[in-house]
């Protein structure tokens, strides 16, 4: 839809978040590049293109432009639990990530023609991605969850160990004797 003059958008933000996201295509597009050069011998997404993604998806939000964020959120998740895992993509994920390019080339096409972006497919996408997900990482994620014990919060973790080894430090300061002492029991 174009935008009104009168609406508030900046111009800048704009062109700065179109420049930095064509600039992170390039990088999945190189990804999907080697992985069609590497037909039927893929591999997991590469972490240059995770990082991509990463960052599209979070200058999307910072942005304001939502379509994008809302298709690149659970992509780059996805993306991320294939690399946590190991688990090499095929034919129909790396049909997904060319769409998520293309989709996201389409809407930055929109942005620099000042209009704010829609992107027609997203819901048909966001559903191919969340059942890609499952077939390819699901058992592995509930697996994981079912194998674990209570999550730990890791600033928590982090303060109870500097808290906790502050605590010994100051007990063996205070029981341990002094070189006075040391010297005297001689």
């Amino acid at each position: 839809m174009p935008v009104d003059d009168d609406d508030d958008i900046d111009v800048q933000l704009w062109e700065i978040f179109g420049a930095e996201s064509e600039s992170h295509l390039i990088v999945v597009r190189e990804y999907i590049a080697q992985m069609e050069a590497a037909r039927p011998f893929f591999e997991p997404p590469s972490d240059a293109m995770q990082r991509a993604m990463h960052t599209i998806k979070g200058s999307a939000y910072m942005a304001e432009i939502t379509p994008i964020a809302h298709l690149m959120t659970p992509m780059e998740l996805f993306v991320k639990d294939l690399r946590a895992y190991q688990v090499n993509i095929d034919e129909d994920i790396l049909q997904l990530m060319k769409d998520s390019a293309s989709y996201t080339e389409d809407a930055l096409e929109q942005l620099s023609r000042l209009m704010y972006p829609t992107i027609e497919k997203l819901d048909l996408f966001l559903a191919r991605v969340a059942e890609l997900r499952e077939r390819s990482v699901g058992h592995l994620i509930k697996h994981e969850d079912e194998n674990t014990g209570p999550k730990v919060d890791p600033a928590f973790l982090e303060l109870l160990m500097n808290e906790g080894m502050n605590l010994l430090l100051d007990c063996l300061l205070y029981t341990s004797p002094s070189p006075r002492d040391l010297s005297t029991s001689r």
